[in-house]
């Protein structure tokens, strides 16, 4: 099939390999991914908030947005699992913590909606410094989307702190700090 071309070979290679490259750039798959499972979200279905996360600055955008204009509340009788002085696990009633928001609806999967907005914080908030070197056009989108949407993605996310220990999102009381999709 090659006789006579070995010598276009190795270039054909790398040109197809670089325009392969170049390609996925542009076309950003995790983006896309994001996008469409939050417009399949509008529609009524299931949303996987915990993967979107874990897909990185492509898709924080995507998800910062959806997280911001889903207005949710915490649901009643949830608690948020936290520890005492002696370093105890103890439950504290959401509603203590929590105020809710006015025209809020409830939702089952409050809690990894939760881990979301503090792993977008975490990762894309305004707090976190960068240099030069780390920056990404993608990196710099997903950072504009979280700043933009801070105020709602912090109310979401709660207190991490309470009495200066750790505190966990708020679950449903007896859950074990599962999240529904972990069984």
């Amino acid at each position: 099939v090659l006789r006579g071309r070995e010598r276009t070979f190795t270039p054909g290679v790398l040109a197809s390999g670089w325009a392969t490259l170049i390609a996925l750039n542009v076309a950003n798959p995790s983006a896309y991914v994001a996008r469409f499972n939050i417009a399949r979200a509008d529609q009524g279905k299931e949303v996987d908030v915990r993967y979107i996360a874990r897909l990185g600055a492509d898709a924080a955008p995507a998800l910062a947005g959806y997280l911001a204009r889903e207005r949710l509340t915490v649901p009643a009788g949830w608690v948020i699992p936290s520890t005492d002085s002696a370093n105890q696990a103890v439950m504290l009633p959401a509603s203590s913590v929590l105020q809710p928001v006015n025209g809020a609806r409830e939702s089952a999967d409050y809690a990894e909606r939760c881990e979301a907005a503090r792993r977008l914080l975490h990762d894309w908030g305004p707090s976190i410094q960068a240099d030069w070197r780390s920056w990404t056009v993608s990196s710099g989108r997903a950072r504009r989307a979280v700043a933009a949407n801070e105020a709602l993605l912090r109310r979401l996310a709660g207190p991490e702190l309470i009495g200066g220990k750790r505190a966990g999102c708020a679950r449903e009381p007896g859950d074990g700090g599962r999240t529904r999709r972990d069984g």
